[in-house]
This record gives C-alpha cells, structure tokens and sequence, in this order.
C-alpha cells in the first residue's frame, strides 16, 4: 500500500496505534511524502516494512515499537522529542 503522507496523533483521552503485524516485507506500507507521529500515538512493527521516501519524519511525545522486519528512510529529515523507540534486533524468518 502506499499514501501520499501518513499522520497519526493521540489526544489526552484516546491512544491511536497504528499496527503493522506479519505483513510480508517485501510489500512494506510506502509513505511518498513524510510521516508525523505526535501526542501518545504509537506504530507498532512486527516484522512488517515501512519505507518513507521523502519529507520529514516527525516523532514527539510518542513511541515506536519494532519486533523484527524494517522501518526504512530515504531521503527525510527526523526530528524527534519526547519520544521513545523500541528495537528488537531478532531476525526476520
């Protein structure tokens, strides 16, 4: 699947997740034009691909959660704050 540009926000009474969960990675979730992650909202990635291609990358007072597979980023800016990442660094099968 691809979209022009992805923005997942929470609130202080709801918590937006997006899931990526055993999707196969040679068909990765593709954002064209940048991806905002902001105010208690997570991406959860259980071997699962997601290709940014360009934009920025924003990530603030959220969390990212990764298990395997691949989030992957060309030719973006990040800027981060608040934030919190959590890697596994167990090989995909």
């Amino acid at each position: 699947m691809t979209v022009s540009n992805l923005t997942i926000r929470g609130a202080w009474d709801t918590e937006n997740v997006l899931l990526l969960n055993y999707v196969d990675t040679a068909l990765p979730l593709t954002v064209l034009n940048g991806l905002t992650l902001q105010d208690m909202a997570q991406i959860v990635n259980f071997n699962s691909g997601l290709t940014v291609q360009s934009g920025t990358i924003t990530v603030t007072n959220a969390q990212i959660y990764q298990d395997g597979g691949f989030i992957r980023a060309t030719n973006t800016l990040s800027a981060t704050g608040g934030a919190v990442s959590s890697v596994s660094n167990q090989p995909t099968k």
